[in-house]
């Protein structure tokens, strides 16, 4: 500024000439130095002034060169968005250079990232200075605490839980809360990335375009669990938008449990290597139609939702396993020969021969504990042995192992009779009406009265025993169902007794379909009546019983009608996880049409399975049966109570 002033007096010289130079003084020139307080604002004042939510006020320093005295300085502020709360004036006390002007603010008003613009001002010219500034505009707000960590990968299992739809992946931006670590968000999940939206051609899906935020916490990685989340996914108005939560979040924030306690109960996630994932059933969905809010429906049926963190990968364990033949060695050991694919990183499998009821998962936890001995077995061809006293329907089940934990497992069936001939035959292709499982999906008519849905019939390949004639099998009996409503599995083998042709009956047993409920069994009243007693003669038991078992007349098998006490008419019962569950055959369809049947009988079971309606009804079960469960509920739990087994 002295510089300045010389320059400036320089000039005036060559126009006006120099009066005279009497002395160094005079050609040396300085200004008056100001008078006054002389007050002014820092030129370091910051042009944007960070708060945080945990505070309610920040303060702006005004300083002065004269320090004696108190002093009151007026202030004029601007502030257009009303939030602050902005002093009149400033006070310094005697001897003081810098005084703090306190502005408030109510914290729960401001949004992250959502500057506001601040001007302050000192309007008395006598207490201005030529030294600072008089006036200052700077913005204000929180910053937010969440740091983009980069694109990371999530794999949905709620949507296909829903409407039975392809576990897709995509990549997805993911973000960490720097003042928690471990609490993670994602930015608008489903969105227009999302594989499915690209398929919808029928546009019965659409997504909001408003920020959706999933959050995830993830502070204890072996306690992982979601917020309820508004997905902005919406199937069509009659439905409304998917939301869902964890299993852990359910219990935390409707049941009043503490973390550890659903951590104890194994309701959480984890975090390992980067890769968040979840129980099966650990998720819970719901929709606008279904109570959105609650998001209370079982998801995640597959056990595949996963969510990548940016820098990471998911690790492929993936195991398949494929049934070759059969090897006996020169010492008359038999062995089961398997071709294994395995993924990547699965560098531990372990296989046994098991019989094929078996609990597949049960059977994995114990090759990883080490309760069960498997053989190591590596990609390609493997030998495995079977134990001297397995005849009949087996399977081979290879596990992936990793530190102790199962990380797949996949299985292939088989039949080995120790030498001797397979009693089982096939007759050739039959029908079978299915009305135990069908039954329990349906859809609301107008009126909100639950509507099954119609039985389905379909091919299937039926054998006799020839050591027991009468003894017949459907095999693979639901894998068609399973495909119906785009599942895997069903390859479960159905046994018929008709040995008594006016006595036959279903003993319960597994069907190989779950559907996000465990597996399914079937078991026909009669079937109900032997297990009851089991101590007596067959014969006696259908005598006894007359016109509660089915018959076999002229190749079709047909089942009564049974009323219960609450008068709910059925043929039997369904089953899951070995449990009763619900009413079996409550369209009261369900039969068996045998190859041995007439021409004219099984063209008409071919009619109804060929039906002009068929595929609407698949399109609607797979658009909406899982849909039905929650209006079901009620329905079931009520029905179930009358039911003694």
């Amino acid at each position: 500024m002295k510089n300045i002033f010389k320059y400036s007096l320089a000039l005036l010289t060559v126009v006006l000439g120099f009066a005279s130079c009497d002395s160094e003084k005079d050609a040396n020139y300085e200004p008056a130095a100001a008078s006054g307080s002389q007050v002014y604002f820092s030129n370091e004042t910051p042009a944007t002034v960070n708060i945080t939510k945990d505070a309610t006020s920040f303060s702006i320093p005004v300083l002065r060169v004269n320090t004696a005295g108190d002093l009151s300085v007026a202030i004029t502020a601007t502030d257009e968005s009303g939030i602050f709360t902005i002093p009149s004036s400033v006070s310094f006390k005697d001897g003081e250079s810098e005084a703090a002007l306190t502005i408030g603010y109510d914290p729960t008003k401001l949004e992250y990232d959502d500057y506001k613009t601040i001007a302050i001002s000192i309007n008395d010219e006598q207490l201005k200075t030529l030294y600072g500034m008089s006036t200052i505009t700077f913005n204000v707000g929180i910053k937010s605490p969440w740091v983009s960590l980069g694109k990371g990968a999530i794999t949905d299992d709620i949507v296909a839980s829903i409407f039975s739809v392809p576990n897709y992946t995509w990549a997805v931006e993911i973000e960490e809360n720097a003042i928690q670590p471990g609490f993670y968000r994602v930015l608008n999940p489903y969105t227009a990335d999302y594989p499915l939206l690209a398929e919808d051609e029928d546009g019965e899906f659409t997504v909001s375009k408003d920020p959706h935020y999933l959050y995830i916490h993830a502070e204890d990685p072996e306690a992982v669990y979601i917020e309820l989340f508004a997905t902005g996914l919406t199937l069509n108005a009659d439905y409304g938008e998917i939301s869902f939560q964890s299993l852990g979040n359910y219990f935390l924030t409707q049941q009043g449990k503490t973390l550890e306690e659903i951590k104890a109960a194994g309701y959480v996630g984890t975090l390992k290597e980067g890769v968040i994932t979840f129980p099966v059933e650990g998720l819970l969905w719901g929709m606008a139609l279904y109570k959105t809010g609650e998001a209370v429906n079982f998801a995640n049926s597959s056990g595949l939702f996963s969510i990548v963190l940016p820098g990471y990968s998911m690790k492929d364990y993936s195991v398949g396993v494929e049934f070759n033949g059969i090897y006996t060695n020169l010492a008359g050991e038999a062995y089961a020969v398997a071709n294994v694919e395995l993924g990547a990183d699965a560098t531990n499998a372990k296989a046994v021969v098991m019989t094929a009821d078996v609990d597949e998962s049960a059977v994995a936890d114990a090759l990883a504990s080490g309760e069960l001995e498997g053989v190591s077995v590596n990609a390609g061809a493997n030998n495995i042995r079977i134990a001297e006293d397995m005849i009949g329907s087996l399977k081979i089940i290879v596990a992936v192992i990793d530190e102790g934990e199962v990380k797949d497992y996949a299985s292939t069936k088989f039949e080995y009779y120790g030498g001797a001939s397979n009693p089982w035959k096939s007759v050739g292709t039959g029908y079978y009406t299915e009305d135990y499982i069908i039954s329990y999906y349906g859809q609301k008519d107008d009126d909100g009265n639950f509507i099954p849905y119609d039985p389905v019939t379909y091919e299937v390949e039926i054998e006799e025993n020839s050591d027991t004639p009468g003894l017949y099998r459907m095999k693979n009996a639901y894998a068609k169902l399973a495909a119906m409503f785009n599942e895997t599995g069903g390859d479960k083998d159905i046994v018929v007794h008709a040995e008594i042709p006016t006595g036959v009956y279903i003993l319960m047993q597994g069907t190989g379909v779950d559907f996000g409920k465990g597996e399914f069994g079937i078991e026909s009243y009669g079937g109900y009546l032997i297990s009851q007693n089991s101590d007596a003669p067959v014969a006696d038991v259908v005598n006894y019983f007359t016109g509660k078992f089915g018959t076999l007349e002229n190749g079709t098998i047909t089942f009564p009608t049974i009323t219960s006490k609450d008068e709910t008419q059925f043929q039997g019962y369904l089953y899951a996880n070995g449990q009763l569950f619900y009413y079996g055959g409550t369209t009261l369809a369900s039969k068996i049409v045998l190859p041995t049947a007439s021409a004219s009988v099984k063209a008409k079971a071919k009619k109804r399975a060929a039906a002009a309606d068929f595929a609407r009804r698949l399109h609607n079960m797979s658009n909406a049966n899982k849909a039905a469960k929650s209006s079901r509920a009620l329905l079931i739990s009520k029905k179930v109570k009358a039911v003694k087994r």
